[in-house]
């Protein structure tokens, strides 16, 4: 490694005079400024009003200078218009009324200058985004709606799910609730009709068909409901109809009757069943002379 540079030794003195010199100029500038702005801080109070008077717009609700300002102050303050500061519904239909009132004047201000304030019929505002962008939004607008309603129709196939083993248990329930109603029903219409207290066969069954009641003596049986089931088969198979079908039947003169016999009728029924089976069965040979054939081919 070669040697570190030793600095050179510096005379203390020469700095000290260096440091001396720097202050004795830095005296000397803060003192010119100070000279320096000696007549700028004189407080000109004409000069300062007549500069602003220069920049300073009419103050008022009327005329042209007021379109560079567009502000205006309403005839009640605020204050005056509201009872209980403290009461919201008041205080906000105080801001209400006082900008409505504003907007009107305005308007009338913006007609006696001439200047329009409303949008022209025909008026057609640029959109910011382009169709495609719009497109991607209603897009995903859509999206988000059919989510939401999947995820609702999910919601309540869960709650269906989660309370139909419930609604079904209540089912089962009312139908041995049911059941034991009818068993106690049927065992006091068998004590009242020991009893006699019953007519014989006296059931009363209810709109449904699932319960019934007995009948006390001498009631009057209610009007059953029509069954279309048994009136089809009574009309088949009922005291009526066996004798419809007993009507039908052949009797000894009914047999031996032969008027409504037709020769003409047989003989061309004859024919046509004879030209029907004609050629049935003569073409085809024997079984030997098959079988002979059958082995001739096959030498």
């Amino acid at each position: 490694m070669g040697k570190k540079n030793i600095p050179k030794h510096v005379d203390e003195e020469e700095v000290e005079e260096e440091d001396a010199e720097y202050q004795a100029e830095l005296r000397a500038m803060q003192a010119a400024q100070a000279e320096s702005r000696k007549g700028l801080e004189i407080n000109d109070e004409d000069g300062l009003r007549a500069s602003l008077n220069s920049v300073k717009l009419p103050f008022g609700n009327s005329g042209s200078d007021w379109l560079e300002r567009l502000q205006h102050t309403t005839e009640q303050p605020i204050q005056a218009m509201v009872e209980d500061v403290h009461d919201d519904l008041q205080r906000e239909l105080a801001f209400h009324d006082a900008t409505l009132a504003s907007v009107i004047s305005c308007q009338k201000i913006c007609e006696d200058i001439g200047e329009p304030h409303t949008r022209p019929n025909d008026y057609m505002a640029e959109m910011i985004k382009t169709d495609g962008h719009m497109k991607k939004v209603r897009a995903k607008l859509a999206g988000e709606a059919q989510a939401a309603a999947a995820a609702e129709e999910r919601k309540k196939q869960r709650l269906a799910k989660k309370f139909g083993k419930q609604v079904q248990v209540q089912k089962e329930q009312a139908k041995v609730q049911e059941r034991k109603k009818n068993v106690d029903q049927v065992t006091q219409w068998r004590k009242d009709r020991k009893k006699g207290l019953v007519d014989e066969g006296a059931l009363d069954f209810d709109a449904g068909g699932n319960s019934f009641s007995a009948k006390k003596g001498n009631s009057k049986q209610k009007a059953q409901p029509i069954n279309k089931k048994r009136e089809f088969k009574n009309a088949k198979y009922g005291i009526n109809a066996k004798a419809k079908a007993a009507a039908k039947r052949n009797s000894m003169d009914s047999a031996g009757d032969m008027s409504s016999f037709s020769l003409k009728k047989n003989r061309q029924l004859s024919s046509s069943m004879k030209m029907k089976t004609k050629g049935v069965g003569k073409n085809r040979p024997g079984k030997s002379s098959r079988q002979a054939k059958m082995l001739g081919g096959r030498r």
